[in-house]
Formats: structure tokens, C-alpha cells, sequence
């Protein structure tokens, strides 16, 4: 049932995406400010309503979320080369929305969401959408249903340091799902530093999945007192 219901929403979500007004990036305000109006095409910060297109943005001059904006949209795709920062603050992409990295348009170049703050909140996360995807999980959290990075043909990958990914997917069923990201070196922990290695808990009372990445020394410290369920380990 769950599955089915995530297929609905998902279904609505894509059904939207054909009336969404979609919007463009041209750092024109030069600060690179999620919350500057100039720096969009056409002017003016995007509404929950909006859905955004990150392509062919220049190295460097990329969107940065930082801790004075609570940015809301509709769908994200980032694309071709572009990266798009979240230092702090949130950004939620709404109900039956998505975030996806990497897209089967344009020079199918590695597109990046390097996050070392703050909140990302959305549906489903697509990584590697027929281009090549990157989620670097520096910092902050990110929150979805859906981890996903088997879309396509291209490449998906996790680098997980810092930060924290909580999945509220089909609980059991994600588990091997995760594990088998992580066998397969689709999620890596400290750009797979050997001293490093991806877990999983498991939260059986809120639904959810936490995937986040511990050093080899807090690895066996928190076995030994019991404190951490390790569902599988990558080096």
C-alpha cells in the first residue's frame, strides 16, 4: 500500500510539473544568493509554486542557500555541470515534489548538491537522472521518501561525511535498498577514506531510515556500548 500511495504522489507530482512555472538562474545580482531577485530569470526569488532549472551554470557561480532563507519550490533539476550549495537555512520542495541531479538533457555533465547545512526536504531524491549525479552530505540534513539512484543509465553517488540523510520510505524494504547503495559504492562515507564507514539505523518508532558516516575509532566505541545497530559498512 505504501508503495502504491508513494506512486500516486509521485504521478500528481509529475502531472503538476507540466503547469509549473519553471525558472531559470543568471546570477545577475552576482551575490549567488538563493534569496537575491536579480539572480533569477526571470526577476524575483521563486514561490512555492515554481519549479527551478539549474543548467550549464559556470563553475563558481552556482545558487547558495545560506541561513537567512527558507526557500520553498515546486521541482528542482540541476544539471550539466552546475552545483547548487546549501550552507545553511532550508529548502523544501513540496508535497509530490522532487530534486533530481543529473538530467538526459544538454552535455550530460556531473551536476552537484554539496550541502554543508542546514535542511533539504523533498519527496523523492533522484541521483543520477540519465547524467551523472552527486550529493555531498557535508553538513545539515536532508530529508526524503525516496532516495533513489538507479533512474536512467548514468551514475549516481553519496558522499556522506557530516552530514545526515533520513529516508521515511517503506522502511523494511529501503534497508536493502540502502545496503545495497553502499555495497555497491553508490553511498561512500569521507570520499571513501578507509578510516571511514556509511551506517545505517534503523528508528522503528518514527518510521525511518538514518544513513550517516563514522570513523573507524566512534565505530567500535559505539558497538561496544551498544548504542548503534550497524546494518552495513562500505570502506
Amino acid at each position: 500500500m505504501c508503495k502504491k500511495l508513494l506512486f500516486l504522489v509521485l504521478l500528481l507530482g509529475f502531472v503538476n510539473t507540466a503547469s509549473a512555472t519553471w525558472v531559470g538562474w543568471d546570477n545577475g545580482g552576482g551575490d549567488r544568493l538563493w534569496i537575491t531577485p536579480e539572480n533569477w530569470n526571470p526577476d524575483g526569488v521563486p514561490l512555492s509554486t515554481d519549479s527551478v532549472n539549474f543548467q550549464n551554470i559556470p563553475e563558481g557561480t552556482g545558487p547558495i542557500v545560506d541561513w537567512t532563507c527558507m526557500a520553498e519550490i515546486e521541482h528542482t533539476f540541476i544539471t550539466d555541470g552546475t552545483t547548487l550549495t546549501v550552507t545553511g537555512g532550508s529548502l523544501r520542495a513540496g508535497m509530490g515534489s522532487y530534486i533530481m541531479l543529473g538530467s538526459n538533457q544538454g552535455d550530460k555533465k556531473l551536476a552537484t548538491l554539496e550541502q554543508t547545512g542546514g535542511t533539504v526536504e523533498t519527496l523523492m531524491m533522484c541521483i543520477g537522472n540519465e547524467g551523472p549525479g552527486l550529493l555531498k552530505a557535508y553538513g545539515g540534513t536532508l530529508i526524503t521518501n525516496n532516495l533513489e539512484m538507479r533512474y536512467g543509465t548514468m551514475e549516481g553517488l553519496v558522499d556522506i561525511t557530516e552530514g545526515t540523510i533520513i529516508d521515511y520510505d517503506n522502511v523494511e524494504s529501503d534497508l536493502d535498498k540502502i545496503n545495497a547503495y553502499i555495497e555497491s559504492g553508490k553511498i561512500i562515507a569521507n570520499g571513501g577514506n578507509p578510516g571511514w564507514f556509511v551506517h545505517v539505523e534503523h528508528d522503528p518508532l518514527n518510521d525511518r531510515n538514518i544513513i550517516t558516516a563514522i570513523p573507524e575509532p566512534a565505530t567500535i566505541m559505539l558497538l561496544g556500548l551498544g548504542g548503534l545497530t550497524l546494518i552495513r559498512r562500505k570502506r
